[in-house]
């Protein structure tokens, strides 16, 4: 907006200027002087509404870009922010479950004891069907020294409660 208000000075004093250059001419008459003027006064007028109309122009321009960009910080923030809560939601549960309190290990153990329940009754099922020690791996995806820990851990449990 100052560079309108500077042009606009400008125009002034060159109409100034040129009223008095047209003063100064000796065989002109003042009725073409003032045709002159008037011209050229209307000429300036329409080089001003076109600066103001460029000026309007170039400002909803900024102001749309400026709305743009404020909309997608906004969103931007919105999902850092869920980031960050799914982040605290995740330290705050792997400090449960590091902690010293039994509670939160039973919360967090439940599931990984369901799957190995799971796991071990699929071991006892392949065994059932008569698969290999080595078979039953190969299937599962595990080691042979896994399998033939839970056959062991099994066959001592089993003592125990004949014992009992």
């Amino acid at each position: 907006m100052d560079i309108i208000y500077i042009v606009a000075i400008a125009i002034g004093l060159g109409i100034m200027l040129f009223s008095l250059f047209l003063k100064k001419e000796a065989g002109d008459s003042s009725f073409v002087q003032q045709r002159r003027l008037e011209r050229f006064q209307a000429e300036l007028e329409k080089a001003l509404q076109q600066i103001n109309k460029q000026a309007a122009e170039r400002q909803a321009l900024i102001a749309r870009e400026a709305e743009e960009t404020r909309l997608s910080l906004m969103e931007e923030i919105a999902s850092l922010r869920r980031r960050l809560e799914e982040l605290e939601n995740a330290e705050n549960r792997a400090s449960r479950s590091s902690g010293t309190g039994r509670g939160g290990q039973e919360k967090e153990e439940e599931p990984d004891l369901l799957a190995l329940r799971e796991r071990y009754q699929r071991v006892f099922e392949l065994a059932d069907e008569g698969l290999t020690p080595d078979e039953i791996a190969k299937r599962l995806g595990a080691g042979r020294g896994e399998i033939d820990l839970i056959f062991l851990l099994a066959a001592k449990r089993e003592g125990s409660r004949n014992h009992a």
